[in-house]
């Protein structure tokens, strides 16, 4: 076949699919007809055959006259003589971006939705920038047959799926997290995370900007549903630092579209709230949406128990940025642990918060953005809990009855501030940096029993973490080939001063008198440089990508307690990493992607004047079928290694707390642990149907692991790092979402499956450990627009099963819910949550009740509402819950303190 010029393949392409008409809609139709990857494969062909002397640049922004910005426009330039020199889309800020000859051309401008538009022009110097160039709205008669945005309430464009709320409203929402919770395929998990088709969202956006970043709880709980216009869920997403390539990014992106009214002004809320026994919550969000600017302050107080982070929050504001040596490098650490302030809020009996946030986002111009977060937290709670543990070692089995009553004081600050620029639709520079702060004072009274002695412990631990990041990055696409570059420096300090004081010795130690103190400091720094470089080539239906990663790193570790010899560490670790690989993927159809990838890793560890040296390999394979963007199955399988950390090489004791210490066994600096990974995936959602189904398996396989050897008598244990033959993690997930069409009904439900079965040493002997978990949860919801009442009602449970050696213990729990909410007139709404748990595990049976009731009135005439609220009114005196835990050391049985129920009277007040 011979080869075809732009012009003739495009009509071939055209006049296949179509017939031709004579209405200006012909290119609308074509839009709709062929999908987004039919789309890029016509702008790589044209730009592959387009004319390599073209020296001027044609560029511009497309609009309505409503002022939205048309992302996916079709853009077409042709010769006076009709000839296609160039043809494309508008990226996700409406821009568009050419290359052309000298002389007279036409450019033409068509959207879904819009009438078309054709513009002359001449260009004979290297640049022309078009102003923003508007569209009217019109719509097609294709248009029309196919969707209609006033009848549907989810209609799917492209990789985007359209939710239009007022279709799912009923007037008892008060937030955008009870917006969410309404709409097919959405949901807000436990943890506070958005999920789409049961997998938690990469990004939310609000008007097109990660305004509050990953700490989605923070915008579902102070945005208010008033504010909420629509909402769009989008697969392959690409940010405004992305620049014009045909590679999908796999990027999901939820995208909050706020209302006109509260646009280019301050808008926001006060709300105060208060009840018996001081109980108090003060929450003020404020937030200003300009088309230049997005700013968001929130400011919180309470004492109610309420966090505005959860424990993925933390690590998703602490994770290292820099951290981009992908599979070869993954540390584990032993001294790392997060505050206790990330538990659970219902296990502590005591806690107050106060909290801030602020987060600004720029764009002075087309071309640079500027991006400032912010987020201090102080808090300070108390924890109240007895423990009966059970420790088996190879000669017999003892237990301790513990009492501990734990006060924690946390200061925790996180600052961002990235910058971008971007002269063009084909280049990017960033400059990232972040600061992070994490002071913690914790002290810990303890009252240990066992048959051969009491002991009475204080605890006193001050860690205190300063984590540092700077990165530079340039993104740049070359024809239809993609370099990515980047180099970041990473900074950490932690510093932790442990003090002990017990009426009797510790850990053996010989004390000098009758004072058993024991003051440990520990000092962890760690520098580290990266540098990451990327070539992605674009060929046909072959991509191949070279990448080359590198990383110096300088990390020190010092330990001292009671200048005893036994318990003092000095190490200096110097490492050099390097990996150099590359990927091939494969695209035999318009649906298949195949991938399959190597790399050679070297890797120079320096540990107190010691070398040594490690050559390794690295695989990946991959297998993906994309049907469409709501249609993905995925196989793949990786090679991947890590390497210990320095705090898994130490010569000397560590103190984890007054029974435990840490120690090294056979850990060397030079040790690879290698593992197999295999992953599947199975997604659909179908907008028509309102129905949505996941499905995920991840298998990991480890012959060689960083395990551990356990010694253990009465009075303490010794874990001590090493190598195991076995460390094996199963994980399965399944979600389904359905929403009937012809009753407001929804049903909901999900089932997982995760075991981890590993090889320990207890006293240098082998033995087996292994957990497993079975937790699900079913739900139904009404969503009756004029009923006094829409209900959701389900059960969740969770049964967690330990075996250690031939032991064996489990924990179960069942918690069936039903939550009513309802609006008796346009002014008063009302809501009530009720749940029951039922705690089970081998010797005990507990059940707690919760019911929490609340009545909202709403001024008409005014922006003020009132609150009557009740949190598990039935418990207002301190109630105990019951916990379980086993680990290779010891099997727990826990009975915690947990907040007490509250009234509360609150007012609100809208601007």
């Amino acid at each position: 076949m011979k080869s075809k010029s732009p012009r003739t393949l495009y009509n071939y392409l055209q006049f296949k699919n179509i017939s031709t008409r004579k209405s200006n809609n012909t290119y609308n139709i074509i839009s709709i007809l062929f999908t987004k990857q039919t789309k890029q494969l016509f702008w790589f062909i044209l730009f592959i055959y387009s004319p390599l002397s073209a020296q001027n640049i044609v560029s511009g922004k497309i609009g309505s006259e409503s002022g939205i910005i048309l992302d996916n426009a079709n853009i077409t330039i042709r010769t006076v003589n009709k000839e296609t020199v160039a043809f494309g889309v508008t990226n996700q800020n409406g821009e568009f971006s050419f290359s052309v000859k000298s002389g007279s051309y036409i450019l033409r401008v068509s959207h879904i939705g819009y009438n078309t538009k054709q513009i002359e022009f001449e260009i004979s110097d290297k640049t022309l920038s078009f102003e923003t160039i508007t569209l009217n709205e019109g719509y097609t008669e294709l248009e029309e047959i196919i969707m209609d945005a006033e009848k549907k309430s989810v209609i799917q464009k492209g990789d985007t799926t359209h939710y239009y709320v007022s279709h799912f409203l009923n007037g008892t929402e008060q937030n955008l997290k009870n917006i969410i919770e309404k709409l097919p395929g959405l949901s807000i998990s436990e943890n506070g995370k958005i999920t789409a088709n049961g997998k938690t969202i990469d990004k939310l956006l609000i008007e097109g900007e990660e305004l509050f970043k990953k700490q989605h709880q923070l915008a579902t709980e102070n945005i208010s549903s008033k504010m909420v216009k629509n909402i769009e869920l989008i697969r392959n997403y690409k940010s405004f630092e992305t620049v014009n390539n045909d590679k999908e990014t796999g990027v999901t992106a939820l995208n909050v579209k706020i209302k006109d009214t509260y646009k280019n002004k301050i808008s926001g809320n006060v709300e105060s709230h208060y009840g018996r026994k001081d109980r108090y919550k003060l929450n003020i969000p404020g937030f200003v949406f300009k088309e230049r600017l997005k700013l968001s302050i929130i400011l919180n107080s309470n004492n109610l128990g309420t966090s505005p982070m959860g424990i993925e929050d933390y690590f998703d504001l602490t994770e290292q940025s820099q951290n981009k040596t992908n599979e070869s490098q993954v540390i584990i650490s032993n001294l790392n642990e997060v505050p206790r302030f990330l538990n659970p809020n219902n296990k502590v009996a005591s806690s107050q918060t106060h909290f801030g946030t602020i987060s600004l986002i720029s764009t002075p111009s087309e071309k640079i953005k500027h991006d400032f977060y912010g987020i201090f937290n102080y808090s300070n709670q108390d924890e109240i809990n007895s423990k009966q543990l059970t420790f088996n070692n190879t000669y017999e089995t003892f237990s301790a009855l513990e009492n501990n009553s734990i006060n924690e004081k946390n200061y925790f600050g996180v600052f961002k501030l990235n910058s971008i620029y971007k002269p063009n639709n084909y280049n990017t520079y960033q400059f990232k940096n972040q600061l992070n702060i994490d002071n913690t004072n914790l002290i810990k009274n303890v009252n240990s029993l066992t048959e051969t002695q009491n002991t009475q412990v204080t605890e006193s631990l001050t860690p205190k973490k300063i984590i540092f990041d700077s990165e530079i990055s340039l993104n740049k696409t070359i024809n239809s080939n993609y370099f990515s570059s980047n180099i970041s420096y990473h900074y950490l300090r932690h510093n932790l001063y442990h003090e002990l004081e017990s009426n009797v010795p510790l850990f053996d130690i010989d004390f000098k008198n009758r004072n058993f103190n024991l003051k440990e400091t520990i000092l962890k720094e760690n520098n580290k440089v990266s540098t990451n470089t990327s070539y992605l080539i674009n060929k046909n239906k072959k991509t191949f990508s070279l990448y080359s990663n590198t990383f110096f790193s300088n990390n020190k570790l010092n330990s001292n307690t009671n200048e005893l010899n036994e318990f003092s560490n000095n190490l200096n670790l110097k490492c050099f990493q390097s990996k150099t690989g590359f990927d091939l993927t494969l695209k035999p159809s318009k649906k298949i992607r195949l991938t399959a990838g190597i790399n050679y890793n070297f890797a120079h560890n320096y540990l107190n004047k010691h070398y040594s040296n490690n050559l390794f390999l690295g695989y990946k394979s991959n297998f993906k079928v994309i049907f469409n963007s709501n249609h993905i199955t995925e196989l793949s399988y990786n090679y991947l290694n890590f390497s210990p950390e320095i705090d898994n090489l130490i010569s000397g004791f560590i103190i984890k707390d007054y029974r435990s210490l840490i120690a090294n066994n056979n850990i060397s600096a030079n040790d690879i642990f290698p593992y197999h990974q295999i992953r599947f995936s199975h997604f659909i959602f179908n907008p028509k149907s309102l129905f949505s189904y996941m499905f995920n398996i991840i298998y990991n396989i480890k012959d060689k692991a960083l395990g551990e050897n356990i010694v253990i008598n009465q009075n303490f244990s010794i874990t001590q790092s090493k190598t195991t033959n076995k460390d094996d993690t199963f994980n399965a997930f399944v979600f389904i979402d359905k929403t009937l069409k012809e009753f407001p009904l929804s049903i909901s439900s999900s089932l997982s499956y995760s075991w981890n079965d590993k090889v320990y040493f207890l006293d240098d002997e082998q033995a087996n450990f292994k957990q497993e978990n079975i937790s699900g949860m079913f739900k139904f919801s009404s969503n009756f627009k004029d009923f006094i009442a829409n209900f959701n009602a389900g059960i969740k449970f969770s049964k967690d099963n330990f075996t250690n050696n031939n032991t064996s213990s489990r924990f179960v729990l069942y918690q069936p819910f039903l939550n009513i909410e309802g609006c008796i007139t346009k002014q008063i709404s009302w809501n009530l949550e009720s749940k029951l748990s039922k705690y089970t595990n081998n010797k005990s049976e507990q059940y707690l009740r919760i019911i929490s009731p609340k009545i909202r009135y709403l001024s008409l005439n005014s922006n003020w509402e009132f609150y009557i609220s009740g949190n598990d009114i039935l418990n207002l005196n301190r109630p105990i819950i019951l916990d379980n835990n086993s680990t290779p050391t010891y099997f727990e049985e826990k009975r915690t303190y947990i907040l007490q129920g509250y009234i509360i009277f609150g007012t609100k007040l809208n601007f």
